[in-house]
């Protein structure tokens, strides 16, 4: 008897590929999870990579969707692979984000890296920087760009951010609400989170994301997060 695996895909936005059955499981498991410790991962990605101290859920997955969709579209879709880094470890995080890829056949990330470093290791072919970082919308800076004004630079509106690795230094709580409000989706979003995370915590909740990963950064008092975006279904019983 073949075995459904239509709730995940739905649940999942079409990301995950896994059996009704297994998938109620992992529904259940968050649900008891976030109850017991909401600053803890509720959701387990068997399949998560440790990209430069960063954790990806399956990128093989991720990979094989954008290419799929690329070849059936036969120019550049909304899915395709898009990666945005920017903050500590930006550079490191897209070299080896490109390595990990370098001798494989499917279509490489678009990778965009913001950073106000002005010397770092070389990226390679493929991986555009840009000499700014991210501010709220409203901060009243002399520099940077609202991601807002980034995306509609770059010709990215409609588009989905596969990943978006940032570390802001404790900026977070004050740039979540606007990227997660932004004129793009972000499917996976690799957080450092500074301080106090009751509120940051919230917000992702909030907008429908569950954490796979969580550990202490290198930098004193913060942990690095790792989250994916989920549709609504999956938070009703």
């Amino acid at each position: 008897m073949n075995s459904s695996f239509k709730l995940a895909k739905r649940d999942s936005l079409g990301f995950f590929h896994v059996p009704d059955d297994k998938w109620q499981i992992a529904k259940s498991n968050h649900r008891l999870w976030i109850k017991s410790d909401p600053f803890m991962p509720s959701f387990v990605c068997k399949n998560e990579v440790n990209i430069a101290g960063k954790f990806v859920c399956n990128p093989k997955r991720m990979m094989d969707l954008a290419t799929n969709a690329h070849q059936k579209q036969r120019k550049f879709h909304k899915d395709d692979c898009l990666v945005y880094a920017s903050g500590g470890g930006d550079t490191d995080f897209s070299s080896s984000w490109q390595k990990l890829w370098s001798n494989s056949t499917s279509t490489p990330c678009e990778i965009h890296v913001f950073t106000t470093l002005t010397q770092y290791k070389p990226l390679g072919d493929g991986v555009v920087v840009h000499p700014y970082v991210f501010h709220p919308k409203n901060a009243g800076l002399g520099f940077g760009k609202t991601l807002d004004e980034a995306i509609d630079e770059l010709g990215h509106r409609g588009r989905r951010i596969s990943i978006f690795a940032l570390d802001c230094e404790g900026c977070e709580k004050d740039l979540i609400s606007d990227l997660l409000g932004a004129k793009v989706g972000i499917s996976q979003l690799l957080l450092q989170v500074h301080g106090s995370q009751e509120a940051v915590f919230k917000i992702m909740e909030e907008q429908q994301y569950v954490m796979f990963h969580r550990e202490p950064s290198s930098s004193a008092g913060a942990f690095d997060t790792s989250w994916i975006k989920m549709a609504s279904s999956f938070f009703e019983e």
